[in-house]
């Protein structure tokens, strides 16, 4: 009954016994302990099997592995060796990326490097250059311009194309007047359009012609 009380004792204080003795395996003789899958009580001066009390970590206590929980992206554990767990290091498949290590904050820090990020036309596809094209504007000076009169502002041979779209707008003393317009002639020139008067004539138009054009 002694034996029996002591060992019960002993399983009770699994943290103190366990930590003394190794797992092992044997008869309950006083040999020495040897390595093995249960864990064994000195009693009396002999061992004493703890049935059914399974090892989950080994002699050293170290954790069994190392888990990827994410449902998406890419794990950063690797494998586990011995004792080690090895984790993936990260970094950046090229400058447009940066990797700090970040001691103050222990984290790895990912940001995006905005000077290295550049897309060459080559790379754009399915849209018009003009979208690289800035447009041009040009000013003419009005004094009694005629209806019909044509001015070139060469948008079409800059930007290499005979599709060109113009907005004009006369400026006659300081203000926009909206009724004189012009027409396009061609992607290069533009014909000034003047109203009539009140005596069925054309007028002519004194001020500034702003023409603003760019590629289609």
């Amino acid at each position: 009954m002694k034996i029996l009380a002591a060992l019960l004792l002993n399983i009770l204080l699994l943290g103190a016994t366990f930590a003394q003795k190794p797992l092992f395996t044997g008869d309950t003789t006083t040999k020495a302990p040897s390595a093995g899958r249960y864990y064994r009580s000195f009693v009396g001066g002999k061992w004493y099997t703890v049935d059914n009390v399974k090892a989950t970590m080994d002699p050293q206590g170290d954790i069994t592995a190392g888990v990827n929980f994410n449902t998406a992206g890419v794990g950063v554990f690797q494998a586990k060796s011995g004792t080690d767990l090895r984790f993936k290091g990260i970094r950046n498949a090229s400058t447009k990326l940066t990797v700090t290590d970040n001691t103050t904050n222990r984290t790895v820090d990912l940001d995006v490097n905005d000077a290295a990020l550049t897309v060459s036309t080559t790379q754009v596809t399915g849209l018009s250059t003009a979208l690289n094209i800035r447009p041009i504007q040009k000013a003419y000076a009005l004094s009694n311009t005629t209806h019909g009169t044509t001015f070139t502002h060469g948008a079409g041979t800059a930007f290499g194309t005979s599709s060109v779209v113009v907005t004009a707008q006369f400026i006659v003393n300081g203000v926009i007047d909206p009724n004189f317009s012009v027409t396009q002639v061609d992607a290069n020139t533009v014909s000034v359009v003047t109203p009539y008067n009140s005596s069925g004539t054309r007028e002519t138009v004194t001020g500034t012609l702003i023409i603003i054009a760019t590629a289609n």
